[in-house]
């Protein structure tokens, strides 16, 4: 909660130009400024005089609310469909670790990339989500 209010009490930061948020983002993920661009574009607002985040402030603080390990378990155990987990091999270690305790999961795809495994292997990633799609 502390987090929120500090959050809301923080102006955003203008930026000067596309390139500067580009570049800022390019910083935080560790990815090529081509895969990143139309991210940062759908993620930047240009009022006539300067550049903007668009995002929620919110999502950069804590959550209100953090399930319990045999809650999750109990809400993936309910799902009943076709799954596919893809996680990227220089990703979160944490969600590589704990995928494998969930029984549910179907299918679980490690491929090559980070968090933006998707940007970086998006052919691979289509494939895999075309595999699933279509045996439906």
């Amino acid at each position: 909660m502390l987090s929120r209010q500090r959050q809301r009490r923080k102006p955003s930061r203008p930026l000067t130009s596309f390139e500067d948020a580009l570049a800022l983002r390019v910083k935080a993920n560790q990815l090529p400024a081509e895969l990143l661009s139309p991210i940062v574009k759908r993620a930047t607002n240009y009022d006539g005089k300067q550049w903007q985040w668009r995002h929620d402030a919110k999502l950069k603080c804590d959550s209100l609310y953090r399930m319990s390990r045999p809650h999750a378990e109990a809400i993936l155990a309910a799902i009943t469909c076709p799954n596919l987990v893809i996680l990227g091999d220089q990703g979160y270690e944490r969600l590589r670790e704990e995928s494998q305790y969930v029984a549910n999961m179907q299918q679980i795809e490690v491929i090559s990339g980070g968090h933006h495994c998707h940007l970086q292997q998006p052919k691979l990633v289509a494939e895999l989500i075309l595999g699933l799609v279509n045996k439906i």
